[in-house]
């Protein structure tokens, strides 16, 4: 009994020498919208698990979700070195074939003894601070990882990898937004509607039009309910004044962003004014003097004369567009 017992112990020790090496927890580590996460990998800590989760949705070209690194926790035994360790990690559009991985070495952190001829190594580096959102367009991703260790034994090499499937999660990126171009400007008489404004090139969901008797919006501005790339001329109304107007747009998740302004010029409403005469000589066919204009509304583009007072009968145009006319030699 005893010659067994011993026997046992020395198979025992004999196999816990022999050397290997594995992954215990490792981490991938994520600045995620503006928080420090570590996300677990091959483990199960109260950290978030990595696998199959939804990062979020981010705005394109923005610097909403930024890989710090990772920590990869390792065991070897028997005298097994460990010369290295990387994480490994590629993105692209979900449901499209995959490119190759992008790789990052850890440093050496920490080790301890683990009684079996070996150590338990902590290898990390979380300073790379690499923006996983630039250059991406708009669309929905797919980021997988995994991590290796470089060892004497195992054939020369360890892997956490979700069984081969490696380690995936999911994101969303929106376009940024475009305000686009309205039009068109108008010019109008007061008290009179404006023809329809139209919006083009523009990326995004109008969320509504703005007016405003400020052509920079600084001040006097109203929002108009419309969410349509067409705002109707009985929707703004009857204008007295010279009024400008944009549409609002927004991407997703992403900021706010103004169209072009339209100018809807109001001139107000054309004023004929009165005339006076002053000093003149009158005679039936020798007659001189000077006639002013003046208390009117718009400009001069043209002078009349007519033998009628109600001017219903022959009507002369005479092309002077100041407020003063020389007659002279009048004949009627």
């Amino acid at each position: 009994m005893k010659r067994i017992l011993l026997l046992f112990l020395i198979a025992f020790c004999g196999k816990m020498a022999a050397q290997s090496a594995g992954f215990n927890n490792t981490f991938i580590v994520l600045v995620n919208s503006g928080e420090y996460l570590y996300y677990d990998l091959n483990g199960n800590t109260a950290n978030y698990d990595f696998n199959n989760q939804t990062l979020g949705t981010f705005c394109q070209g923005s610097t909403g979700l930024i890989f710090k690194g990772g920590e990869n926790n390792i065991w070897k035994c028997g005298g097994c070195d460990l010369s290295g360790t990387t994480i490994n990690y590629r993105i692209y559009q979900t449901g499209t074939a995959p490119g190759s991985f992008s790789t990052y070495s850890l440093n050496y952190n920490t080790g301890n003894g683990n009684g079996c001829g070996g150590a338990d190594q902590k290898w990390d580096k979380v300073d790379y601070n690499v923006n996983l959102i630039s250059g991406l367009a708009a669309g929905n991703y797919t980021i997988e990882v995994y991590c290796q260790g470089t060892t004497t034994c195992n054939g020369g090499g360890i892997y956490a990898s979700n069984g081969g499937a490696n380690y995936k999660a999911y994101f969303t990126i929106n376009a940024t937004s475009v305000g686009g171009t309205a039009s068109s400007g108008q010019t109008l008489c007061s008290g009179s509607l404006p023809a329809d404004l139209t919006l083009s090139g523009h990326t995004g969901t109008v969320t509504k039009w703005q007016r405003s008797t400020a052509s920079d919006f600084s001040s006097n501005v109203t929002d108009i309910a419309n969410t349509s790339a067409t705002l109707s001329g009985t929707t703004i109304g009857a204008l007295t004044q010279t009024t400008y107007l944009r549409a609002v747009v927004q991407s997703g998740i992403c900021a706010p962003a103004n169209s072009s302004t339209v100018t809807l010029a109001v001139s107000p409403v054309s004023a004929g004014g009165s005339l006076s005469v002053g000093s003149y000589n009158a005679c039936s066919t020798n007659n001189s003097g000077i006639i002013t204009l003046s208390g009117y509304t718009g400009s001069i583009i043209k002078w009349q004369w007519s033998t009628n007072a109600d001017f219903s009968g022959t009507v002369t145009d005479i092309n002077n567009t100041t407020a003063t006319y020389g007659f002279s030699n009048l004949q009627g």
